[in-house]
C-alpha cells in the first residue's frame, strides 16, 4: 500500500499523539514520581503568613480542579461577591459609552413620526446593485444575488437600461436608478 503525502502527514501526527499519550500515562502518571516526604511537625503557611491546617487530601497534581479551587479559596479567603466576571467590560470603558449630553434615556419611549416613502424610494432602500454587464442590445444587472436581464421585471419594476455604474428600472410609479456603491461606502 502506497501512501500519498497527506496520508503520511496524518500517520506522523497520529504517531506523535500516541507517543505523547504513552509518555503521559506511563512517565507522568500520578504517583510515578514517588511519595512526597514531609517532616514531622512541618507547618505550611499561606502567603499572608497564617499557618495552613494540614490536609489529608491528595497532592495538588492528582486532586480535581474543583478540589484545588476550593483549597485555593480556603487559603486566600476570597469573597466571591466582590469578584467581577472575567468577561465583563471595565467601568472605564462603560463610562466612555455613556452619552455626554443629557438626552432621552433608553427606558423612556421616544416618539418617532412615521416616514412616508414613495414606492421608488422603498425599491432603492430595499435592493442593492452588486454589478452590471453592458452589451449593445442590453445587458444584465446583479441585484441582491439575482441576475436580471434588460426587459425582465424585478420586484414590480422592469429593467430598461444598464449603465457602467447603474441600472435603470421603470414601473407605473415612475423611473428608478440603482447605482453601484463604491468600496469606501460599505
Amino acid at each position: 500500500m502506497k501512501l500519498n503525502k497527506s496520508q503520511k502527514v496524518y500517520v506522523i501526527i497520529l504517531a506523535v499523539a500516541a507517543v505523547g499519550l504513552l509518555v503521559d500515562r506511563v512517565l507522568l502518571a500520578p504517583g510515578a514520581s514517588g511519595p512526597v516526604q514531609v517532616q514531622a511537625g512541618a507547618v505550611h503557611t499561606t502567603p499572608s503568613g497564617r499557618p495552613q491546617p494540614p490536609t489529608t487530601e491528595p497532592p495538588a497534581a492528582t486532586a480535581s480542579v474543583a478540589k484545588r479551587l476550593a483549597r485555593f479559596n480556603d487559603v486566600r479567603q476570597f469573597d466571591i461577591t466582590t469578584v467581577r466576571e472575567a468577561l465583563s467590560p471595565s467601568p472605564a470603558w462603560l463610562a466612555e459609552l455613556q452619552p455626554s449630553e443629557p438626552g432621552p434615556k433608553a427606558s423612556q419611549p421616544v416618539a418617532v413620526a412615521p416616514v412616508q416613502m414613495s414606492p421608488a424610494e422603498r425599491f432603492i432602500q430595499r435592493h442593492r446593485l452588486k454589478s452590471t454587464i453592458r452589451r449593445d442590445n442590453g445587458g444584465w444587472a446583479l441585484i441582491d444575488g439575482h441576475i436580471v436581464e434588460v426587459g425582465q421585471e424585478f420586484d414590480g419594476y422592469r429593467l430598461v437600461e444598464v449603465t457602467d455604474d447603474g441600472a435603470v428600472f421603470e414601473s407605473d410609479q415612475g423611473r428608478v436608478e440603482l447605482r453601484l456603491r463604491s468600496r469606501s461606502h460599505r
